[in-house]
């Protein structure tokens, strides 16, 4: 049973890294504040990593199992309710 959860974990570790390397491109970006997330991910500090993952609208769902089904319906929601709010009453009708 150990192997199952240290393979768990390496993979949420991946799944961090990853995050990481994708935002990292973005302006802003706090380099020691993601050292610190990926340090508490590999040390299971889970406080440390549900405020990273808040601040940054990472779904908590893809990293600590990897579905990225609720960020995804996240997203899309988001998108439709700013959408809905750029739409007159006009198009709201149609």
């Amino acid at each position: 049973m150990t192997n199952v959860i240290n393979f768990a974990a390496a993979a949420m570790v991946r799944r961090a890294e990853e995050v990481v390397d994708l935002l990292n491109a973005g302006h802003g970006f706090d380099h020691d504040r993601a050292a610190r997330f990926l340090q508490a991910v590999r040390q299971g500090d889970e406080g440390e990593i549900l405020n990273w993952l808040f601040d940054h609208g990472v779904s908590s769902d893809w990293l600590f199992f990897g579905d990225p089904g609720p960020m995804i319906c996240s997203l899309a929601a988001r998108l439709t309710a700013e959408r809905a709010e750029q739409l007159t009453p006009a198009e709201h009708s149609a």
